[in-house]
């Protein structure tokens, strides 16, 4: 027993641990426990019913749905060349204002106004959507004497025959179509930035922040696949300035009046070059 004593008390004593190094370890930040999922009921619903509008507007909403279903029955009619593409600005309206504003109507705590229906800030909106007309001005007379554009625009090719017959020494009734025709080209673009910068952008900023105005950039370009080439790509960045322009002013009014403008004056300078 006395060996067995004599070892025992001979063994090294063990090495304490470090006050320090016991604190530094009581103090290591833990992982915090995940946090629940938050669903955004009304992010969801924009992203869901606005996938299903686009879907809906593509297939029955054209003008070559116009034509494979309508246009035989309009034979005859008075500017029944042009009834297609007033049929597309037309479902523009229904599709993509009318009924984004009938699914506002139906969300609880939900007003136009959140979606960028009213006016916002005016004064920024006016000036910075003069401002981007102003730059974009010397863009367009630029890409206007490309071939493709003068051969693309006016979208409608009776419109364009009807400019080529006022050129030719036609009455003002071939002018009247023009007229006609670019006053409903601009009322398609309500439904069209209503659907882009306010149901789609200004009603997902809340849940995104400002990535939604890159989120709605991705259908906004795929839209304009099948137009030339540079505007195709040029959507995209037009879409992210449009989508700032509505969330800084809460506003789609003034990407309508911009977006309007720089198409109606494609139009403008494809036709000066056929005149």
């Amino acid at each position: 027993m006395a060996a067995v004593t004599s070892v025992a008390l001979d063994a090294p004593a063990p090495t304490p641990v470090p006050t320090v190094a016991v604190a530094r370890a009581e103090e290591e930040p833990q992982p915090a426990p995940s946090p629940a999922v938050r669903i955004d009921a009304t992010a969801v619903a924009v992203l869901l019913l606005g996938a299903m509008i686009i879907v809906s507007f593509q297939s029955f909403g054209s003008a070559s749905f116009f034509e494979r279903n309508f246009a035989r029955h309009f034979d005859g009619w008075p500017k029944a060349g042009m009834y297609d593409f007033v049929y597309w600005f037309g479902s523009s309206i229904a599709w993509l204002f009318m009924l984004p504003v009938l699914v506002i109507a139906l969300m609880p705590r939900r007003r136009l106004r959140d979606f960028g229906f009213g006016l916002g800030d005016w004064r920024f909106g006016v000036r910075t959507a003069m401002a981007l007309y102003a730059v974009m001005l010397p863009v367009l007379a630029v890409a206007s004497f490309r071939a493709n554009f003068i051969e693309y625009y006016p979208m409608s090719g009776w419109v364009r025959d009807e400019i080529s017959l006022y050129a030719a020494g036609g009455s003002n009734a071939h002018l009247a179509s023009f007229v006609l025709y670019e006053m409903a080209y601009a009322a398609y673009f309500i439904g069209w930035e209503f659907f882009h910068r306010g149901f789609l952008t200004i009603g997902l900023q809340p849940a995104l922040g400002w990535y939604a105005v890159f989120v709605v950039a991705i259908p906004f370009g795929i839209l304009h696949v099948g137009k030339p080439m540079p505007e195709a790509y040029g959507a995209i960045i037009a879409s992210v300035v449009l989508g700032w322009l509505a969330v800084r002013t809460r506003s789609s009014w003034y990407g309508f009046a911009l977006h309007a403008s720089i198409a109606i004056t494609m139009d403008l300078l494809a036709v000066a070059h056929q005149v």
